[in-house]
């Protein structure tokens, strides 16, 4: 098993790059396209919708007439036509690319530069290359498609029956926050905040580098997981940073 890991993180680092990059995208596209389908977010919007309009009709419905009713009901609204049906494919395809590869070039690449500089003070980590550590970076991100891949996994094989509720809960359970493990201070820090907001996939993905890191460099886990902690709230910075991106790619292929 030592032979198969030593064998691996002696691959080389573009060839690690596009393997992490084609897994990150068909993992998330197989998501996107297959489980968290655009049919059910459709219906899930439908039903908040009708239930806001139903609201609002209980509101006003003693002040509607009936005769403003029937006027209503004979107006003939003109059916419109999907010109973007052609493109929608491609369209597609850009968003799934772009949803991938942004967030890992951008924060893999930043968050090693950040790493790198940090070890450049030290006299016995600044032999560790770049190009070792980026590799560690990368094997450390396959934890994110990995949560894409058990939620197709499960709701594609097991629980094939689902809303967009079961979805949230199960990635919910799946991936909490950090400051769910622990209990609640009456009054919270800026530390708690930060733990709020990290969830367990970001905490084991930071863990495991040093981790991969350790197996190309042989230096100690602990040691340097200890010189990496700067350079780990620098992460955090540069997460929040690029977080919101994902969801204006949402608003733009909606």
């Amino acid at each position: 098993m030592n032979r198969f890991i030593q064998s691996i993180l002696k691959t080389k680092t573009l060839f690690i790059f596009f393997s992490v990059l084609i897994i990150a995208f068909l993992a998330d596209f197989t998501y996107l396209e297959y489980i968290n389908t655009e049919e059910i977010n459709s219906a899930y919007q439908h039903e908040k919708q009708v239930e806001q309009e139903a609201v609002v009709y209980n509101d006003y419905e003693d002040l509607m007439t009936d005769d403003f009713k029937d006027d209503l009901a004979e107006i003939d609204l003109d059916e419109v036509e999907d010109t973007e049906t052609g493109s929608a494919y491609w369209d597609d395809i850009y968003f799934n690319i772009t949803y991938v590869v942004v967030p890992l070039t951008a924060g893999c690449l930043a968050f090693c530069f950040l790493i790198f500089i940090g070890f450049r003070f030290t006299d016995a980590y600044s032999k560790i290359s770049f190009g070792d550590l980026f590799k560690s970076i990368l094997f450390a991100y396959l934890i994110f498609p990995l949560m894409d891949l058990l939620g197709s996994i499960w709701f594609g094989l097991i629980q094939t029956d689902y809303q967009i509720g079961d979805l949230r809960n199960v990635y919910g359970s799946l991936n909490p926050s950090v400051q769910s493990f622990i209990e609640s201070p009456k009054e919270y820090q800026w530390y708690n905040y930060l733990l709020s907001d990290m969830n367990l996939q970001s905490l084991i993905f930071v863990l495991l580098i040093p981790l991969f890191l350790k197996g190309i460099t042989g230096y100690k886990y602990t040691t340097l997981l200890k010189k990496m902690w700067i350079p780990f709230i620098g992460y955090f910075i540069i997460y929040y940073i690029l977080s919101p991106y994902k969801d204006y790619l949402m608003l733009i292929f909606d």
